[in-house]
C-alpha cells in the first residue's frame, strides 16, 4: 500500500478494508504491478447517484450508507489485479452524505491518458445502470471529445492532419478543448436543465453544435482526458483518475487512431504529442483524483461492480 499527495493507493495488495483506520503520514510498500486503467468505482459513485431518482435518500443515514458502499469497495479492491487502486482519506463519507443528504445530481468526471478506457468504463456503466434501472433515467452522460474546438480551418490551412501536427498545434493541449462550455453545460444539468452539446468528427476536425440532447438526471458522468483540470474540477463530486499501462495505452490508441484515418508517420508524431502533453496536463492532474481505478480488466468486471454497488445502495435504502 502507498498513501501519499493523500490519496491511498493500491497495486498488488489492497488499501486498508474498510472501517480501518487509514493514516494520512507517508508510508510506501512495494507496489505488486503496474496501475491500470479502468474506472470501477465510478461505476459504483455513479449508480449511488443513479438510484436517487425514484428512490428518495432523505431517511438514510449516511454512515450506514458509508459503510455499505466501504464494504463494495473492499471487495474490488482485493487481488492482484484490483479494480481500485487509489482512494482519497476521507471521501466515502463526503459521498455518502452527499447522496444521503442532497436532492441535487452527483457530478462525476473521469479522466485519464488518451486510449486509457474512460469511454468504455462510462458505456459500462451507464449500461449496466439502465438496465438494473429500466423504468426510468437515472444517469445522465457526456462524451468529452464532443467539445473538441472546431478544426476545419486547420486542415485547410496545412492540407492535412500530418500538415496540422507539424505547424505546432496540438489536439492533446486544454487549448484544443472548449473548456468553457463543458462547465457551463455541467452546470446546467446540475440545475436540472436539458442541454445539447456538439458533435465533433475526428475525420475532418468538424465541431457541429447542439446535435445531442442530454437530459439531467440524478448522475452526471463525463469522461475527458481534462476532467480533472482546474476549470472544471470544482464542478465535480467525484473525481476518478483512470490509469492504464503504457503498452496497452500504445495498443489502443493506435488501433483507434487508424480508424480516424490517421496513419504512418503522422499518427506517430501525434503519439509522441500525446505522451509529451499527458506528462504536462495529465499525469499531475492524478493526485487531486478521489479514486484511482484500474483500467486493464474485464468489462465484465465493471458491470458487476456497478450492480453490487446499485445493490448495496438499494439495499441500504429498503432498510
Amino acid at each position: 500500500m502507498l498513501v501519499s499527495n493523500n490519496i491511498v493507493s493500491n497495486k498488488g495488495n489492497i488499501y486498508k478494508p474498510y472501517g480501518a483506520q487509514i493514516h494520512t503520514k507517508s508510508v510506501s510498500l512495494p507496489y505488486g504491478h503496474n496501475m491500470t486503467n479502468i474506472c470501477s468505482y465510478e461505476a459504483a459513485k455513479a449508480q449511488q447517484a443513479l438510484l436517487a431518482p425514484s428512490i428518495s435518500f432523505g431517511s438514510i443515514k449516511s454512515k450506514a450508507l458509508e459503510k455499505r458502499i466501504g464494504q463494495v469497495v473492499d471487495k474490488y479492491s482485493q487481488g492482484s489485479n484490483p479494480f481500485i487502486l487509489g482512494l482519497k482519506p476521507g471521501f466515502l463519507s463526503k459521498l455518502a452524505k452527499k447522496i444521503a443528504h442532497s436532492d441535487k445530481p452527483v457530478i462525476v468526471g473521469i479522466t485519464g491518458e488518451s486510449a486509457c478506457g474512460k469511454t468504455t468504463i462510462l458505456g459500462n456503466i451507464d449500461q449496466t445502470v439502465s438496465e438494473l434501472h429500466s423504468h426510468e433515467q437515472v444517469t445522465s452522460t457526456l462524451l468529452g471529445d464532443n467539445y473538441y474546438k472546431d478544426s476545419t480551418h486547420l486542415y485547410q490551412k496545412y492540407g492535412n492532419f500530418g500538415g496540422i501536427m507539424d505547424s505546432g498545434y496540438s489536439f492533446d493541449s486544454p487549448e484544443a478543448v472548449n473548456l468553457d462550455k463543458l462547465k457551463l453545460d455541467l452546470g446546467r444539468l446540475a440545475e436540472g436543465k436539458s442541454i445539447k452539446t456538439p458533435n465533433y468528427d475526428f475525420r475532418n476536425g468538424q465541431s457541429t453544435p447542439d446535435v445531442h440532447e442530454i437530459k439531467p438526471s440524478k448522475a452526471i458522468i463525463f469522461d475527458s482526458i481534462f476532467a480533472l483540470n482546474p476549470k472544471l474540477k470544482e464542478s465535480l463530486d467525484v473525481g476518478i483518475y483512470v490509469e492504464t499501462p503504457a503498452d496497452v495505452i500504445k495498443e489502443r490508441w493506435y488501433n483507434r487512431t487508424a480508424e480516424r484515418n490517421v496513419v504512418g508517420e503522422a499518427a506517430d508524431k501525434q503519439f509522441k504529442d500525446v505522451k509529451e502533453k499527458a506528462e504536462t496536463f495529465i499525469h499531475p492532474m492524478k493526485k487531486n483524483a478521489d479514486i484511482v481505478m484500474n483500467g486493464n480488466t474485464q468489462q465484465s468486471e465493471i458491470q458487476n461492480f456497478t450492480k453490487d454497488l446499485y445493490d448495496a445502495i438499494v439495499g441500504n435504502k429498503k432498510n
